[in-house]
């Protein structure tokens, strides 16, 4: 009866335990009431059918008890459904409001540099001035919208065994091969004893890369130092990108893992897809300070 609405289910349990009930009493008056039926069948057709009525009235009400009970879980599972869905659809229309926020800001300011650039004795070095400001305004929206599709499209979990040493490595080589790595010093320090995590090793390359990128951001032309950290944690593994930066602003930490929330000039998207790809993996990304200056990002993930 898995296709009946809960309330549906109960009613044709408590009707065919009416009708079985009335059936059963209907029987065995009917036995007892004929001309040939001795004194004592009578009382073996009278105790008989009480204990069918009993057994039919105790099995039903099992039953009807279990049908409740599955009733209140498919409830849950129904409210917990439309919850995600509230949330999901509170998501959409911030990034919806965000992206015509975002979106708006560069393209406006393109207009404005057109209209500079098809003034008439315009100076070469403005020209190319405004070119150059035209160009920063058009990359801004398309690293927005890559953002995004990194987003919406995202690529199916396949978790495996990885050794925290090799993550780092890997993400090392991928660092050595970004020019914008060129001014910054990076670690690593790996813990004795530190098992393997169970993670998508794409994904947990992702967001150690975006973390790291963040950090090298942070430092500026000048450099910075940025270390790898792999350490047990309770059940799990910790991994964690510290550098010696400025740190993140008070007012913003509540608001780092919010979309469209940056305070560097990006698109503000990048801690909030790691975060979603660290609660994929079944992990979650959390902010830390370090005194008296830097900053401590770390990936908390379960072992293999």
């Amino acid at each position: 009866m898995s296709f009946l609405t809960p309330r549906s289910r109960h009613r044709v349990l408590a009707i065919a335990m009416v009708v079985s009930i009335t059936a059963e009493i209907v029987l065995g008056f009917a036995w007892v009431g004929t001309a040939e039926t001795s004194a004592r069948e009578r009382w073996w057709v009278l105790g008989a059918t009480t204990l069918a009525v009993l057994g039919t009235l105790s099995g039903g009400l099992l039953l009807l008890r279990m049908s409740v009970r599955q009733g209140r879980v498919e409830a849950e599972k129904l409210a917990a459904v439309e919850i995600e869905r509230t949330k999901r659809l509170a998501e959409v229309g911030q990034l919806v409001a965000g992206l015509a926020h975002e979106v708006h800001n560069p393209l406006q300011g393109l207009s404005g540099y057109l209209a500079l650039l098809d003034r008439d004795g315009l100076e070469p070095e403005k020209r190319k001035a405004h070119i150059a400001a035209a160009r920063a305004a058009l990359v801004r929206v398309e690293r927005l919208t890559r953002d995004l599709l990194d987003y919406s499209n995202p690529s199916a979990q396949r978790p495996v065994d990885v050794a925290p040493y090799d993550l780092f490595q890997s993400v090392l080589r991928l660092a050595a091969a970004d020019p914008r790595f060129q001014s910054a010093t990076i670690e690593t320090r790996v813990e004795s004893g530190v098992p393997s995590v169970r993670v998508d090793a794409a994904a947990a390359e992702r967001i150690l890369l975006n973390l790291l990128l963040n950090a090298q951001e942070a430092g500026g032309t000048s450099g910075c130092h940025i270390t790898l950290v792999a350490r047990r944690a309770g059940n799990g593994v910790d991994l964690a990108v510290e550098d010696d930066g400025p740190g993140v602003l008070p007012a913003m930490v509540p608001h780092l893992f919010e979309p469209f929330r940056s305070g560097r000039g990006s698109t503000g998207l990048g801690l909030w897809i790691c975060a979603n790809l660290g609660r994929a993996n079944g992990g979650e990304l959390r902010y830390e300070p370090i005194r008296p200056r830097g900053a401590r990002f770390v990936l908390s993930l379960p072992t293999s």
